[in-house]
Protein backbone atom coordinates (compact mmCIF):
# COMPACT_ATOMS: atom_id res chain seq x y z
CA UNK A 1 0.00 0.00 0.00
CA UNK A 2 1.17 3.22 -1.01
CA UNK A 3 0.93 7.30 0.09
CA UNK A 4 -0.01 8.36 -3.75
CA UNK A 5 -2.39 10.10 -4.10
CA UNK A 6 -4.91 8.96 -7.05
CA UNK A 7 -8.11 9.90 -9.09
CA UNK A 8 -10.05 7.46 -6.71
CA UNK A 9 -8.33 7.50 -3.63
CA UNK A 10 -8.83 11.37 -2.42
CA UNK A 11 -11.98 12.20 -0.91
CA UNK A 12 -12.14 16.28 -0.49
CA UNK A 13 -15.40 17.48 -0.05
CA UNK A 14 -16.25 20.66 -2.61
CA UNK A 15 -18.22 23.62 -0.90
CA UNK A 16 -20.07 25.17 -3.39
CA UNK A 17 -21.64 28.83 -3.03
CA UNK A 18 -24.27 30.75 -4.95
CA UNK A 19 -21.35 32.04 -6.96
CA UNK A 20 -20.87 28.91 -8.17
CA UNK A 21 -23.11 28.20 -11.93
CA UNK A 22 -23.39 25.50 -14.26
CA UNK A 23 -24.77 26.14 -18.00
CA UNK A 24 -26.26 24.09 -20.44
CA UNK A 25 -27.96 25.37 -23.59
CA UNK A 26 -30.40 24.24 -26.79
CA UNK A 27 -30.65 26.32 -29.82
CA UNK A 28 -32.35 29.37 -27.78
CA UNK A 29 -32.31 28.97 -24.34
CA UNK A 30 -29.59 28.82 -21.67
CA UNK A 31 -29.98 26.99 -18.66
CA UNK A 32 -28.34 28.24 -15.76
CA UNK A 33 -28.18 26.29 -12.01
CA UNK A 34 -26.93 28.34 -9.20
CA UNK A 35 -25.30 25.79 -6.99
CA UNK A 36 -26.06 27.66 -3.81
CA UNK A 37 -29.18 29.43 -3.40
CA UNK A 38 -28.41 33.38 -3.30
CA UNK A 39 -29.63 36.13 -1.32
CA UNK A 40 -30.98 38.90 -2.40
CA UNK A 41 -29.70 38.55 -6.13
CA UNK A 42 -27.77 36.55 -8.03
CA UNK A 43 -25.34 38.01 -10.59
CA UNK A 44 -23.63 35.78 -12.90
CA UNK A 45 -20.66 37.57 -14.93
CA UNK A 46 -20.00 34.83 -17.45
CA UNK A 47 -24.03 36.56 -18.71
CA UNK A 48 -21.95 39.32 -19.32
CA UNK A 49 -20.76 38.03 -22.71
CA UNK A 50 -24.48 38.05 -23.75
CA UNK A 51 -24.54 41.95 -23.28
CA UNK A 52 -24.19 42.70 -27.36
CA UNK A 53 -26.16 39.53 -28.45
CA UNK A 54 -29.01 40.34 -25.85
CA UNK A 55 -31.29 38.52 -23.87
CA UNK A 56 -35.35 38.13 -24.55
CA UNK A 57 -36.66 36.88 -21.33
CA UNK A 58 -35.14 35.18 -18.21
CA UNK A 59 -37.79 32.70 -16.34
CA UNK A 60 -37.38 30.07 -13.31
CA UNK A 61 -38.14 27.06 -14.05
CA UNK A 62 -41.29 26.13 -11.84
CA UNK A 63 -42.69 29.71 -11.53
CA UNK A 64 -44.89 31.47 -12.82
CA UNK A 65 -43.62 34.60 -11.14
CA UNK A 66 -42.55 37.19 -13.69
CA UNK A 67 -38.74 38.11 -13.09
CA UNK A 68 -37.05 41.54 -13.24
CA UNK A 69 -33.67 41.40 -14.66
CA UNK A 70 -30.68 43.69 -15.63
CA UNK A 71 -28.12 42.54 -18.58
CA UNK A 72 -24.71 44.84 -18.34
CA UNK A 73 -21.45 44.25 -19.65
CA UNK A 74 -20.48 42.68 -15.73
CA UNK A 75 -23.12 40.24 -15.85
CA UNK A 76 -26.84 39.42 -15.49
CA UNK A 77 -28.26 40.02 -12.72
CA UNK A 78 -31.60 38.81 -11.19
CA UNK A 79 -33.79 39.57 -7.97
CA UNK A 80 -34.48 36.04 -6.46
CA UNK A 81 -37.86 35.03 -5.47
CA UNK A 82 -38.31 34.08 -1.88
CA UNK A 83 -39.47 30.41 -2.89
CA UNK A 84 -36.27 28.23 -3.87
CA UNK A 85 -36.18 27.05 -7.42
CA UNK A 86 -33.84 24.70 -9.05
CA UNK A 87 -32.67 26.80 -12.09
CA UNK A 88 -33.48 29.32 -14.42
CA UNK A 89 -33.82 29.91 -18.11
CA UNK A 90 -32.46 32.59 -19.99
CA UNK A 91 -33.90 32.73 -23.67
CA UNK A 92 -31.45 34.41 -26.24
CA UNK A 93 -32.43 36.66 -29.25
CA UNK A 94 -29.40 34.77 -31.16
CA UNK A 95 -28.73 30.91 -31.03
CA UNK A 96 -26.31 30.31 -27.83
CA UNK A 97 -23.63 28.48 -29.85
CA UNK A 98 -23.02 31.17 -31.81
CA UNK A 99 -22.82 33.80 -28.81
CA UNK A 100 -20.54 31.38 -26.70
CA UNK A 101 -18.68 30.44 -29.91
CA UNK A 102 -17.53 34.36 -31.06
CA UNK A 103 -15.47 35.00 -27.54
CA UNK A 104 -11.83 33.98 -29.11
CA UNK A 105 -10.39 34.01 -25.90
CA UNK A 106 -11.15 30.51 -25.03
CA UNK A 107 -12.59 31.55 -21.65
CA UNK A 108 -16.04 29.73 -21.65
Amino acid sequence: MTDDAGMFSEQHEVLYTNEDYRFTCTDNAIYATCLGWPEGASKTKTMGRLYAKGISSVTMLGSDEQLSWNLSREGLEIPIPRKNYVSMRLFTKSPVTRVFHENNSGNY
